[in-house]
């Protein structure tokens, strides 16, 4: 299973961070991977003394365009920007963020943070100071609570840089049960429960692929899987936990095939199904990632 670094619940709306990619295309960001070769659509704070912030070529393993903070005070040189938001909508936040030494052996000095409508994302990872993680790629998921959001990034650092780059907000959604069974490399997690089991990626993809064939426990099963894997990315599941709690407990024990020979009466798992899949269709909390 891929792991998360956070999955704690904060006041702004932080719901999960991990490594997995963001499942919609359209970014909010002006150019987020500074390609213009300035801060094109950023608003540039520097530091009241001692600032240092440009764009440039990355030091690799990111080599394109993007943004260092190399402020050598104790204040932040910090870039911004802010987009239209829908209050109560989950978005997906990702960036490239590397502490560089320029190829010195030197100490990190440095301090980070980066913040969603003015509070520190957290998650563990943000604001961090005097660290030097390599190189990540992390994913925050945050809900809006405005019609405009503002992103902001602050950093400093002594003896050399921090180094941004790919910045990107796109608005957090579902997709069906055929998606995530044609798109294994997409999942956020690889391993999921399903009534009182747990199966592995493998697994889940047999079932996915499995007909129906008159079996109530294959139908849920397809539309369980799939809101589950839609929440692990992000998605705002909030309209559906007591049906998911529900559709967990009917499964209970039963193994679902072709894993198992479980099995359940469609009339039992019809209306759990049809909210989950009203669900994944972007019917209920959450938009398709298809509108």
């Amino acid at each position: 299973m891929k792991t998360s670094i956070s999955s704690c619940f904060i006041a702004f709306g932080l719901l999960f961070l991990a490594t997995a990619g963001s499942t919609s295309a359209d970014n909010l960001i002006i150019n987020g991977d500074f390609e213009t070769g300035d801060f094109t659509g950023w608003t540039v704070t520097p530091a009241p003394s001692g600032s240092e912030i440009f764009v440039d070529h990355g030091p690799g393993p990111d080599t394109t365009f993007g943004a260092f903070f190399g402020a050598i005070g104790s204040d932040f040189d910090s870039i911004s920007q802010t987009f239209a938001t829908t209050p109560g909508a989950f978005y997906t936040l990702t960036f490239f963020y590397q502490v560089t030494n320029l190829g010195m052996p030197i100490p990190a000095h440095n301090g980070f943070d980066v913040l969603w409508n003015g509070v520190s994302v957290g998650g563990g990872l943000f604001p961090q100071f005097d660290v030097n993680p390599g190189f990540i790629a992390p994913t925050f998921h945050l809900q809006a609570t405005s019609a405009f959001t503002t992103v902001q990034f602050n950093g400093r650092n002594a003896p050399s840089f921090d180094f941004l780059d790919d910045v990107s907000v796109t608005l957090s959604c579902v997709r069906g049960q055929g998606y995530w069974k044609n798109h294994s490399d997409q999942w956020p997690v690889t391993q999921l429960q399903l009534g009182n089991n747990t199966y592995d990626q493998a697994q889940l993809l047999s079932i996915l692929q499995q007909p129906v064939r008159g079996n109530g426990l294959v139908l849920l099963a397809h539309q369980l899987i799939a809101a589950k894997l839609n929440i692990a990315s992000g998605a705002d599941g909030s309209c559906v936990q007591q049906t998911i709690a529900d559709a967990d407990a009917l499964i209970g024990n039963l193994v679902v095939p072709p894993v198992g020979a479980g099995s359940l009466r469609p009339g039992d798992a019809s209306a759990l199904a049809d909210t989950l899949e009203d669900y994944n269709q972007g019917g209920l909390c959450s938009p398709s990632c298809d509108q």
